[in-house]
């Protein structure tokens, strides 16, 4: 019995380290495609002017 909750606590901790990095990743991809969107529209604007 103890030996499955140590091993649960092992994979729930490895399971959240690995959300945390992903979260960070996707907050950072998300950043980066809003900006080049933005840089898209800058560019469609300038074309259209």
């Amino acid at each position: 019995m103890v030996a499955g909750q140590s091993g649960r606590l092992l994979v729930s901790d490895g399971a959240r380290q690995a959300w945390r990095r992903m979260d960070s990743g996707l907050t950072a991809d998300i950043y980066d495609l809003t900006r080049y969107a933005g840089e898209l529209l800058v560019v469609a604007q300038d074309r259209l002017a």
